[in-house]
């Protein structure tokens, strides 16, 4: 018996064509393509399903040098070790004069590219005697420029994708992109969006999601007497509302947060009175604005933390001079204040810092707890509790050396779901230092070259989810406003 030959493009009525914005892309933008299939022939064909979940869809490319590329729209799960099992093979019949079309993004498939132009081809095949390929068509990749980037750490949802929003400098102006990373393998980008050119420098803030899958997102950014809110479709050509406010705020508490209707909520701190109040700032999809006062302040705030847990507000605070940390809870369907208590710390000369509300932490019977991080320094070392604020009780301490000769200044701290708290630190040369809870000893993240603030900006420390195997502590940072650096700082 013969063996079967494939069919070639010209011998079969199925074409492929491939459509996308024909422009140079910045390197980790995404660079999305509409890739469509169609029967020009005058009968019915039956083929292997074309979907972004399949198999059936390879794309290939060759850079400048000549290095090859293969990749398909399910190649991201290997790159993060994710076994996918062999599925049973679909079919359908596509009708004479059917077209039907899938979206896939070359960055989520191949990972962050260098810059350079690509050639490239897609190929749809099915059955194993089908092949049909795309014409070639050319992509270019040039550098980037990031100025700014921010990361709103979501302490509610640990296997959500990490969202960043991040401003890059090219051709003389800005611009304002959205980024999001696997909580798997934090450096493997999923998508890059870009938003809108910016009329001038800013350091905006993204907004935390009730639902990763929701519709809505916002950006804001604020001068000293204004707000702008930028508020987001979230399809794969964004669409967007711009609203300004000139809110009477002092500063801005913890991140926005929009729900699923696309309401967004951001907390305020306003200088209304001797001590200052909080109120509550909502903006609705259709632009409704209300400003709500929920708390006057007895004293100068000097640290505060907000979580969001699908439509309430968690919050602790300290006020100047006094060793309390106070804890309320804001209904954001209602505005009022449904739980107040307050946490009574030691009393001490040095002032407490780094206080952060988080919810992964479980207890001995894995339950979920609403616990604080506070810490404050004396006689050379460091001292930070773990507080649970539901139950008015402490979970965890732990001291380290404090390296007074460094001058150490505290920029970033998270906990893992072991309550487990993890620093990163920078001394007065500009140097940054983690901190592990399970180490003694101070960990130099950066080379000698690389100076914060300097040729480093935008640290952050990112804990990738527990469920991967590549659960740990990660250090993300822009070096030399051309590069996003991720750095493995230990592994969990």
């Amino acid at each position: 018996m013969s063996e079967r030959k494939p069919l070639k493009s010209s011998e079969t009525p199925i074409s492929v064509s491939v459509d996308f914005e024909e422009r140079e892309y910045v390197r980790y933008e995404s660079i999305p393509l509409s890739v469509s299939i169609e029967n020009k022939g005058s009968l019915p064909v039956k083929i292997d399903e074309f979907t972004v979940s399949s198999e059936t869809l390879q794309v290939r490319m060759i850079d400048d040098s000549g290095e090859r590329y293969s990749g398909s729209p399910l190649s991201w799960l290997a790159r993060e070790g994710i076994l996918v099992p062999p599925k049973k093979r679909k079919s359908f019949f596509l009708s004479s004069g059917q077209k039907k079309s899938i979206s896939i993004d070359l960055i989520k498939i191949f990972g962050e590219l260098k810059e350079g132009t690509y050639r490239v081809r897609v190929t749809y095949h099915s059955g194993g005697v089908l092949f049909v390929d795309s014409k070639v068509f050319k992509v270019k990749v040039v550098s980037a420029g990031p100025v700014y980037s921010f990361t709103p750490r979501d302490l509610f949802q640990l296997n959500a994708p990490i969202r960043t929003v991040w401003v890059n400098y090219e051709n003389n102006s800005f611009y304002l992109f959205i980024l999001e990373n696997s909580p798997n393998m934090p450096k493997n980008i999923w998508s890059c969006r870009r938003i809108m050119e910016l009329e001038s420098r800013q350091e905006p803030q993204l907004s935390l999601l009730e639902s990763y899958d929701q519709r809505y997102e916002h950006v804001i950014w604020y001068s000293q007497k204004s707000v702008t809110i930028l508020t987001i479709l979230r399809t794969q050509k964004s669409e967007f509302k711009k609203f300004t406010s000139y809110l009477p705020f002092h500063k801005i508490i913890g991140p926005p947060f929009t729900i699923e209707d696309g309401t967004l909520f951001l907390l305020i701190v306003s200088k209304d009175d001797k001590w200052g109040s909080a109120s509550l700032f909502t903006l609705s999809p259709d632009g409704r604005a209300k400003l709500t006062k929920f708390l006057s302040f007895k004293g100068m705030l000097v640290e505060c933390s907000v979580l969001f847990k699908r439509r309430r507000a968690y919050i602790v605070y300290m006020l100047e001079k006094e060793p309390v940390i106070h804890y309320l809870e804001l209904d954001l369907n209602n505005y009022e204040v449904c739980t107040t208590r307050s946490i009574t710390l030691e009393s001490i000369k040095t002032p407490y810092t780094g206080l952060t509300l988080y919810y992964a932490c479980r207890d001995k019977e894995g339950e979920r707890m609403l616990c604080a991080h506070i810490m404050t320094e004396e006689v050379g070392k460091y001292c930070s509790q773990v507080i649970d604020v539901g139950r008015c009780r402490n979970v965890f301490n732990l001291f380290f050396p404090s390296a007074e000769r460094m001058n150490l200044k505290l920029l970033d701290l998270t906990l893992d779901p072991e309550c487990m708290p993890h620093y990163l630190f920078q001394d007065q040369w500009g140097a940054l230092w983690y901190q592990s809870p399970k180490e003694i000893g101070l960990q130099k993240v950066t080379a000698d070259d690389e100076i914060c603030p300097g040729n480093v900006v935008s640290p952050t420390l990112i804990i990738s989810s527990p469920s991967s195997r590549h659960y740990g502590v990660y250090l993300r940072y822009i070096k030399d406003r051309s590069h996003f650096i991720y750095k493995d700082v230990e592994k969990l």
